[in-house]
């Protein structure tokens, strides 16, 4: 998974920003376990006795991505 940060600096406290997660979109998962399903795969209707055990994962983060700007106050006088 790439992640992509960019900062450009406009002023003395001024920044403007960039950042995209998961820039190529690559399909990841983040947690997998095995289990009995207790649902018919075809239909999605529960079943009377639990089924096979079967792998569950959890899908990672698609790709974000966010644009903005921000103001970084400076140290307060007498610091």
């Amino acid at each position: 998974v790439v992640n992509v940060n960019l900062d450009y600096r406009l002023g003395r406290n001024w920044v403007l920003f960039a950042k995209v997660d998961n820039l190529f979109d690559t399909r990841y998962e983040t947690l997998g376990a095995f289990n009995r399903n207790a649902f018919d795969p075809a239909t999605g209707q529960p079943l009377d006795q639990l089924g096979p055990v079967e792998r569950f994962v959890a899908p990672g983060a698609p790709r974000a991505g966010w644009v903005g700007v921000k103001y970084q106050f400076g140290v307060p006088p007498g610091r």
